[in-house]
């Protein structure tokens, strides 16, 4: 916790002049120290700090860093200065940020590390709450991930991320807007050229706080595909789903999905209609398949062969 803080500095005010100087703090191995000038006719200031730990704010690692402020309109439209600030932690990485204060906004370039993930990110915010950017990062596992992407919006309504990822010769791109209020809504589309390939688009909506439902349609492996799934924060599934191929006959899968992401359920039954293949058929058919408790099971199969 942030307790037992020792701070110590000097504090003057003449002449219509505030000024804070020797300004030091400190906690075990955190020190912090600065100074500031404050006037109508212009003010500055400045704040270093190093191995301040950041635990109490929910993220376990150090901080070290440095901003300077000079401004001299009070709602800061001619503010400029700079910083840099840096966070490493033994259990997630590192992130470097440099900071550049122009007017009423704010440049972040910022390096992450960690994870076997390297990330890049620009990010420009304004007093106004309004905040805009670009990111890269890219993984050095399954082959190789990248994912990119801009965003662009309002922290304090809703900010709307546009990014495309690439793995293991798959691709997806989509869009999304987050709300402040945790609702989440956009569209995505995925493409894999492999076995038949695969394409895909659909819809998310939903709340970070209850649930969120995946709509989705396309085409993979010769076969069209077509989902709704809903799952909520306590890891309860609902949906269903339906699979048609063609190529040796009209085939069909439909089912539905429920029970939790730890212990999924799902009941199905597929049907056939003239179904020729290897010179046998046609044939017609259908059967009950069920998964449970890590257990397929299937029943009621039943085949007829016409001539």
């Amino acid at each position: 916790e942030w307790k037992n803080i020792q701070t110590s500095g000097q504090v003057d005010f003449e002449d219509g002049v505030l000024r804070i100087s020797d300004f030091r703090a400190s906690q075990l191995n955190s020190k912090a120290s600065g100074y500031a000038r404050i006037s109508s006719d212009g003010s500055q200031a400045e704040l270093t700090w190093s191995a301040v730990n950041l635990a109490p704010a929910g993220v376990p690692a150090p901080t070290n860093g440095a901003i300077r402020l000079q401004w001299k309109a009070p709602d800061f439209s001619d503010a400029s200065g700079n910083g840099k600030v840096t966070v490493a932690s033994r259990q997630y990485g590192s992130i470097q940020s440099e900071i550049a204060i122009e007017g009423r906004q704010a440049t972040a370039n910022i390096i992450a590390n960690g994870m076997d993930t390297r990330a890049r990110a620009n990010v420009r915010a304004g007093l106004d709450k309004s905040i805009q950017g670009t990111f890269q990062a890219t993984n050095k596992n399954y082959g190789g991930v990248d994912l990119s992407g801009r965003f662009r919006g309002n922290i304090s309504e809703s900010v709307v991320i546009d990014a495309t990822g690439r793995a293991m010769d798959a691709t997806v791109r989509g869009s999304i807007r987050a709300g402040l209020d945790k609702s989440l809504s956009g569209t995505f589309a995925a493409t894999y050229p492999k076995y038949g390939g695969v394409d895909l688009t659909g819809k998310i909506r939903g709340n970070l706080s209850n649930a969120i439902t995946l709509e989705t349609t396309g085409t993979a492996m010769d076969a069209s595909v077509q989902a709704n799934v809903r799952a909520g924060i306590n890891k309860t599934l609902n949906g269903t789903f339906s699979i048609a191929h063609s190529k040796y006959g009209e085939v069909e899968l439909n089912g539905n999905l429920r029970g939790t992401l730890d212990d999924p359920v799902i009941d199905a039954t597929a049907t056939a209609r003239s179904v020729i293949y290897n010179d046998v058929g046609p044939l017609n058919g259908s059967a009950n398949a069920s998964f449970r408790s890590n257990v397929a099971t299937i029943s009621d199969i039943r085949t007829i062969e016409s001539r």
